[in-house]
């Protein structure tokens, strides 16, 4: 279905992310804004767990958490139970690919791996119990960083709505916002702890023309360059920006006011 019929559209757009997390004057205000946009969706509260290792148990951690990842009834219940297996229960059904996935933690027969085992059974049941009407948990992974986040957005009891539409059908465009709003995050705080300049002209004058989506063969032909060369520049712009590709590398030196679109 497309996002425009069911009134999405606007909301889920990866630009309008990621200039929420770029342009706010901190991550709690980045954050602030997103959850209006998050309430747009009809998401009662929503966290986000950013940097946990694709092997659970891996150090070390780095993790950063934003937002409500559950109620707050829920969270006094669970500190008051070292037995239970949250972090089992994503690690066996979200950390095992580097493709979007997502589970539902009120709903023990969508769990992809079969059998279900009783522990999961029953932490599913108590997050039901404990003031979520709905839990989706949606995982993105960074191949770079070999890194995984967790977005979690929640129906809270007694709230009417239903995420599971949001989920099931927009599940790419829903990892594709979130993973450009973690991006912002990222440039906003290399504003702030990089001053601009730190690219070489070369580096520079590759992603000005990569930025007007010039070629490779293109780029050398108008610096005299050979290819190799200019490959070598934006091998070593991407480096210094902490890109793991061409383009996120054009779009950081964009943002950071290294060049001008």
């Amino acid at each position: 279905m497309a996002l425009k019929q069911h009134g999405l559209s606007g909301h889920l757009d990866p630009l309008d992310w990621f200039a929420t997390a770029a342009r706010a004057p901190d991550k709690s205000a980045a954050w602030d804004r997103l959850q209006r946009i998050f309430s747009q969706l009809g998401v009662d509260s929503a966290g986000v767990v950013h940097g946990m290792p694709l092997r659970l148990g891996a150090f070390p951690r780095n993790d950063e958490m934003m937002g409500c990842l559950v109620t707050q009834e829920w969270h006094n219940y669970y500190q008051t139970r070292t037995d239970l297996i949250a972090d089992d229960i994503l690690a066996r059904h979200l950390f095992t690919s580097r493709k979007p996935k997502y589970v539902d933690l009120t709903d023990a027969s969508t769990l992809p791996y079969k059998p279900v085992r009783k522990e999961e059974r029953d932490m599913i049941r108590l997050v039901a119990d404990h003031g979520m009407r709905q839990s989706f948990a949606v995982s993105f992974a960074d191949g770079r960083t070999g890194r995984i986040s967790i977005l979690m957005i929640n129906k809270l009891a007694g709230r009417p709505g239903n995420l599971k539409e949001l989920v099931e059908n927009h599940l790419g465009a829903l990892h594709r916002a979130a993973q450009f709003f973690l991006e912002g995050l990222e440039v906003r705080g290399m504003a702030d702890s990089d001053p601009p300049g730190r690219l070489g002209n070369r580096e520079r004058d590759c992603l000005q023309w990569a930025a007007t989506g010039r070629t490779t063969q293109e780029i050398a032909d108008i610096t005299g360059l050979c290819d190799d060369t200019v490959n070598e520049y934006f091998a070593s712009a991407k480096r210094k920006l902490g890109a793991s590709n061409r383009t996120q590398a054009v779009v950081r030196a964009i943002t950071l006011g290294l060049i001008v679109p």
